[in-house]
């Protein structure tokens, strides 16, 4: 390298070193830029709202399933009393078994287990066919109670059982004895049955039949 070809780059470099730097960028640029960073903005704001949300619908959720203490206690075959009223009707008798709760709230639930029992208390296991069938609400178009299958009751609440009771023809129409079972709790005398609740005799070799619904809230 001669001196001239260094004394020629030793002026371009005094030259550049004059110029002001330039720091615009290009307007093109500048709109992408700007661009880019909104929608990495956006899309951090919405994976935060979706975290959040979920979140918060997960605490919610947890929060709004009941604890085990705070379920409303079975009711036991002491805290409740058993009436049954039955009427006339075709061939048969038709009504409900209402049980009040006489103790602190307590509910119940399912369909329970009927008995009939002779003269001496014995129970009468054969010439009978129980049936079960829908709740009355259900018969009659009426909306599901709010709660059902459970039945709540407060103390002086009642439920009732749906029954109809066909062709009694045992021990020349002997009025039998009820029992209505308590789901795990034993069983409670039903009181009411009597020579008008009797249904007739429709054929001594047709089974007496007991249709039988489940607990629901007493409408009376």
């Amino acid at each position: 390298m001669n001196d001239v070809d260094q004394e020629v780059r030793d002026l371009l470099r005094e030259k550049a070193n004059d110029i002001p730097p330039n720091l615009d960028l290009p307007r093109s640029l500048t709109t992408r830029v700007r661009r880019r960073i909104a929608l990495n903005a956006l899309a951090v704001t919405v994976t935060v709202v979706v975290v959040a949300a979920g979140a918060f619908g997960t605490i919610r959720a947890f929060r709004s399933q009941p604890s085990e203490t705070e379920g409303t206690p079975a009711c036991t075959s002491a805290d409740v009393r058993a009436v049954v009223s039955l009427q006339g009707a075709a061939g048969s008798r038709e009504g409900t078994i209402e049980l009040t709760n006489t103790s602190a709230t307590c509910s119940l639930k399912g369909t329970p287990t009927l008995n009939l029992l002779d003269e001496d208390l014995h129970p009468i296991v054969s010439g009978i066919t129980f049936v079960s069938v829908p709740a009355g609400w259900e018969v009659g178009g009426s909306p599901q109670p709010a709660g059902w299958p459970v039945v709540s009751l407060a103390r002086d609440d009642s439920a009732s059982v749906r029954v109809r009771w066909s062709n009694w023809c045992a021990g020349g129409n002997s009025t039998p004895h009820w029992r209505i079972a308590i789901p795990g709790s034993g069983d409670v005398d039903v009181e009411g049955i009597d020579a008008v609740a009797i249904p007739p005799c429709n054929g001594s070799d047709l089974p007496s039949t007991i249709e039988v619904g489940p607990f629901e809230p007493h409408l009376g």
